[in-house]
């Protein structure tokens, strides 16, 4: 699925520098239903606007 990207939303080069950082899912789990990259931006999005 596509979406219109917000402002708030990181650049390619932002999420390298992170992405180490974001814990991954566990193995054996139920598969992630988002993608880490589209939570931290809802996560950037939320503190911005409120």
């Amino acid at each position: 699925m596509s979406r219109t990207p917000y402002p708030t939303d990181l650049t390619d080069r932002q999420w390298r520098l992170i992405e180490p950082y974001v814990p991954r899912p566990k193995p054996g789990g139920r598969p992630a239903r988002y993608e880490r990259r589209d939570l931290i931006d809802a996560i950037l999005y939320q503190t911005r606007n409120g």
